[in-house]
């Protein structure tokens, strides 16, 4: 085996079964509510960006709706264009 005099093996911390405890992480409670408060905020705009897309496409449909009722309301028009050209 290859001593390495740098490295020294540490002793058991708990004292129990000859590993070291793992340690309790440091959390900045303050950091963590701020964090949890723009998510629940990013959340809430989602969902406002997804009725408002909703309402988007609705109106997609509708103007569509509209615009082959203009398509046939033009055709009926030139019809009777004509129909009136050649009486």
């Amino acid at each position: 085996m290859i001593a390495l005099p740098n490295l020294k093996k540490r002793g058991p911390e708990n004292g129990t079964n000859g590993h070291a405890a793992p340690a309790a992480p440091s959390y900045d409670v303050a950091a963590l509510t701020a964090l949890v408060q723009r998510a629940e905020g990013a959340a809430a705009a989602l969902r406002a960006l997804d009725e408002r897309a909703a309402a988007v496409t609705a109106l997609e449909e509708r103007v569509t709706r509209l615009a082959a009722q203009l398509a046939g309301t033009d055709a009926v028009s030139q019809q009777l264009t004509t129909m009136q050209e050649q009486a």
